[in-house]
């Protein structure tokens, strides 16, 4: 949500009255952050971000945790034959799994830095601040987790270069998309979706009737979307993206797990000196790639 919409000099809403009651009761700030706040802040990081729609996400209980030496994880069953991708306790490292049958995943943290609330804006517009506060936080954690998928797909592709195509041409086309789709297509690999940046995604609109079925052209007239292709290969955009890539993606019962330890939680810091308050979100989670033939990617404007 790059903007927000206009709203009429002197307009209130019912919710930023409910707001105002809510802050100027004794702890009013803390009980909102910790009932409300973190539920807009997933809302905001699903709309934003792209790894909750292609990869499982399970909720994981004390029952679930295994324990060795002080490390923490849990355990997935591995293809034999392929490479694994998991995101290491430090949050940045993956680390490529090859042999054996079973896969280790640990828990790392991701936060947004810490937002700075002025009293004076509580005081003075506290809906139209909240509200922004929250799309922020909900834009930074998706970052954050699209940015880990995609550092862990992207090391099993630089191991594994018969996963990647290229193509001269800077813009997307048929012939690069089938060079995807063959990829999977040879491993015997079910293929659900592409996924690549909204300004990639947006060259579909000069595709003509050559290029497209009836239906989808007029779905692309009407919405200027298109949502699937090819009998329902999903479409799926990313801003984290590179604009020169297109990944293809396994169904995400298949390209693996993103385990929750915590899920989002709000910490609210109070800046004694100014009595200013300092917003940040967390939560703590894993990331696995389950193999390497579960995903691929197309290279656009590369020249011999």
């Amino acid at each position: 949500m790059g903007i927000s919409a206009p709203r009429m000099n002197g307009e209130v809403l019912a919710e930023e009255l409910d707001l105002r009651e809510l802050l100027q009761t004794p702890g009013g700030f803390e009980r909102y952050a910790a009932e409300k706040m973190s539920e807009f802040i997933q809302v905001e990081r699903d709309y934003e971000g792209f790894v909750r729609d292609v990869i499982m996400v399970t909720e994981v209980s004390a029952e679930d945790l295994v324990r060795v030496d002080g490390e923490v994880f849990v355990t997935y069953s591995k293809d034999v034959d392929a490479t694994a991708s998991v995101i290491a306790r430090n949050g940045e490292t993956p680390t490529l799994i090859i042999k054996g049958d079973t896969v280790k995943v640990t828990f790392f943290p991701l936060t947004t830095p810490r937002l700075t609330m002025t009293q004076w804006d509580l005081d003075t517009q506290p809906y139209d601040l909240m509200k922004r506060t929250q799309e922020k936080a909900g834009q930074e954690i998706a970052k954050l987790e699209d940015g880990i998928f995609l550092k862990a797909v992207d090391s099993l592709l630089d191991k594994n270069v018969k996963q990647k195509a290229t193509q001269p041409s800077a813009q997307v086309g048929k012939v690069g998309l089938l060079a995807i789709k063959k990829i999977f297509s040879r491993n015997n690999v079910a293929f659900s979706a592409y996924l690549m940046n909204p300004a990639t995604y947006d060259d579909f609109l000069l595709w003509g009737e050559n290029d497209l079925d009836e239906v989808s052209q007029k779905t692309v007239l009407e919405t200027g979307q298109l949502p699937t292709i090819w009998g329902g290969i999903k479409m799926i955009v990313g801003l984290l993206v590179a604009e020169k890539y297109i990944y293809g993606l396994s169904p995400k019962e298949v390209l693996g797990r993103m385990p929750i330890l915590r899920d989002i939680t709000i910490d609210v810091n109070r800046i004694p000196e100014t009595q200013d308050k300092e917003v940040l979100a967390f939560e703590y989670i894993g990331l696995f790639i389950h193999s390497h033939k579960a995903v691929a990617r197309l290279e656009m404007g590369v020249t011999v």
